[in-house]
């Protein structure tokens, strides 16, 4: 008997336990703690969070539009500098120019001088050809000879100028020029005061008439005499300023090609009108002329 009850005791004792543990509480889990209103309040923080968002960029605009500035202010910086390089290399171009004109001025001197020289030569003696490849020295290295101007290589010889009464308007003078050079010499202008006009004339025999032509020039043979004489070539004074009377004295400027001048005395005279003579009377065929 006390091993029966033994045994209801001990089966009794674990009915009591089966049932208490019938009973115990599982822990709680993950979703049983989340709120019921969980899923709103992730929508409430994700808009917040997109205006958080779009408040810090607003924040931040300002310092987004100044990197966006500094570009721009880099490339005109860059445009300036690009402009001031340019501008140093034209300048050095300039200078290089301007280098190369002063390095030529001396050869363009020297080309000047050379070309005067030409022409000087060619007016002292104009029969000569002066070409490309004519070799014409400096004055002070050419012969003693082309040296010489023409006014002092022409002796001048029993220079007259006819008188006539007060109320002529015209007269004339004559001489003779001897050239001691070796070169042919030419007179080209004659002045004077005492008339309006004083020019070189000839005078030729036409179908038995003679006329007086105008002279551009009158050729002064080398080493001979140019005699200027009635009936010849002669120097015309047109338009008399003042009375010519026998014992006065008139000036007269001579020029010659070379544009050497000498300006002589010319006494008043009186003498016979003596016919053309082929004697000093050169080569009247070669004269230039105009025709009066």
């Amino acid at each position: 008997m006390l091993r029966i009850f033994t045994l209801l005791i001990c089966a009794g004792i674990l009915l009591l336990q089966g049932c208490s543990s019938s009973k115990v509480k599982q822990p709680p889990t993950i979703e049983s703690k989340i709120p019921a209103q969980a899923p709103k309040s992730l929508e409430t923080t994700k808009e917040q969070a997109a205006t958080d968002i779009q408040k810090d960029s607003q924040a931040m605009s300002p310092e987004l539009d100044l990197k966006y500035t500094e570009p721009a202010e880099l490339i005109e910086t860059q445009n300036l500098s690009d402009q001031g390089n340019r501008l140093i290399e034209q300048t050095e171009n300039t200078n290089q120019v301007v280098q190369k004109a002063e390095n030529s001025l001396p050869k363009a001197g020297q080309e000047l001088k050379k070309a005067e020289t030409e022409l000087d030569f060619e007016a002292k003696f104009p029969e000569m050809e002066v070409g490309p490849n004519t070799e014409i020295a400096s004055p002070d290295r050419q012969p003693k000879e082309l040296q010489q101007t023409t006014a002092s290589v022409i002796q001048i010889e029993d220079p007259w100028v006819r008188a006539v009464p007060p109320n002529a308007n015209n007269s004339a003078i004559f001489l003779d020029l001897r050239n001691e050079s070796e070169q042919l010499r030419k007179l080209v202008e004659v002045h004077s005061e005492v008339a309006e006009r004083v020019e070189l004339h000839t005078t030729k025999d036409e179908d038995g008439m003679l006329r007086k032509q105008r002279l551009e020039e009158v050729p002064i043979p080398a080493l001979e005499t140019q005699s200027f004489h009635p009936g010849g070539i002669h120097i015309m004074l047109i338009g008399l300023r003042s009375p010519l009377e026998v014992g006065g004295v008139i000036e007269l400027e001579l020029v010659y090609a070379d544009q050497s001048k000498e300006t002589i005395s010319i006494p008043v005279d009186e003498r016979p009108l003596l016919p053309i003579t082929a004697q000093n009377n050169h080569s009247p065929d070669s004269l230039t002329t105009r025709t009066q």
